[in-house]
Order: structure tokens, then sequence, then C-alpha cells
């Protein structure tokens, strides 16, 4: 096989490339939390390196730039040192901001900011000159006492019930759940409120709900 019109053909393309194309760019993602010396320091480590390997930017994300008007000198004073990092080190910072999604960063500073979900219909019952939210019907558990958890709709048999209590004694990784159908309204606000008194510091009890629509 003739392989001189191959290599002929591949000199003419690099030949016909244009010598002012942009330059490739070689990006890191650093998460961290600038508050924390140690992290600075962690920085300095990975930008060096980067700076060796030929990256040129660093995307750079803190839940913090949501808050600044809310931090001490010690904060600024380790942006401060990481932009020194990046200039030494030839790598230009992105901050990361807008942190659409959970937006928890967003809200840092007034959670009423959040768009609220409709409701419609709802009814308000006036009394003595303030209008006071109220369910058209009573939504409660049935057993929600836990003295039957034969009224629950179903449970794991690692619930088991203990003096007017559903208790669950080391599940050893099994699933202890408890489970209860409600009826509710369409675009409507409803609140649960549960007791949970954990004995082991590394329990994580958990209320979940599932809306499914009604057939």
């Amino acid at each position: 096989m003739n392989l001189r019109p191959l290599l002929c053909a591949a000199l003419l393309l690099a030949a016909a490339a244009p010598a002012d194309a942009a330059p490739l760019q070689r990006w890191i993602y650093c998460p961290t939390n600038l508050l924390v010396d140690k992290n600075v320091d962690e920085l300095a480590t990975l930008f060096h390196r980067a700076g060796a390997a030929g990256y040129t930017h660093v995307l750079l994300a803190d839940s913090k730039f949501a808050k600044l008007g809310d931090l001490d000198e010690r904060y600024f004073r380790n942006v401060a040192r990481v932009k020194a990092l990046a200039v030494e080190n030839h790598l230009e910072i992105v901050p990361t901001l807008f942190p659409i999604g959970y937006s928890n960063d967003i809200l840092w500073h007034d959670p009423n900011l959040i768009e609220g979900l409709p409701v419609t219909n709802a009814l308000f019952v006036v009394h003595n000159g303030a209008a006071r939210l109220q369910s058209e019907f009573p939504v409660t558990f049935r057993g929600g006492d836990f003295a039957d958890l034969k009224l629950w709709d179903w449970k794991d048999d690692t619930v088991v019930a203990d003096n007017g209590a559903a208790r669950v004694t080391d599940p050893r990784g099994k699933l202890a759940r408890i489970v209860a159908k409600l009826k509710v309204l369409p675009f409507h606000q409803y609140h649960i409120s549960v007791r949970i008194k954990p004995r082991i510091s590394t329990a994580r009890p958990r209320s979940r709900c599932c809306l499914r629509k009604a057939t």
C-alpha cells in the first residue's frame, strides 16, 4: 500500500489549519469551602499541579458566594490567597453563580423569595376579623397515636408496638417503615407532624409523602 499520498494529504491539512486558532482550554472543577484554611492549602497543591500540567481555568464553587455579606475578614483573606495562587499558576478562576436547582444558597437571606405552589379553592373561616385556613375535611392518620398499629395500611416486621408507640430495635440494615394512605385535595397545603425519639446517634429517621392521583 502506498502511504505517500496519505502523508501528503495530512501535511496539506496541517498547513491549511489557521495559525490563530484559539488554544485549547483545560478546566478543573473545585467545589470547596473557602472559610476553612486547610481547604485553601489543598487548593494550593492542586493549582500547582494543574498549572504544571497545562490547565487554564478553574471552575470554583462555594455555597458562600451567595452570602458574602455575612462573612468575616478571614473568608476574604482566603479568597485573596486563592486568587494569588491562580495568578501564580497561570489559571483563570471562573466562580459558579446562580445555583438554580435546590436554590438553598440563593434563598439564604430570605426563603420567602421562593415561588409558592398554586393553591385553589382553599377554605378560609373568618372569626373576630381574622381569616384562618381550615381544611374542608379532617385529615388525620388512622392510628396516629400508635396505640393500634393494625390501623395503619402496612408496616415492616421490624416495626413493633410498644406501649402506645412504634418501636424499632436494631433492624440490622433492614427497612423499618410504617405507612398510611391519606385522602387529600389537589392544590392544597398540608403539614405532617411526627415525633421520633432516636436513642443512637447514627439513627436517621425520616418522614416522606408520596402523591398519587386518584383514579
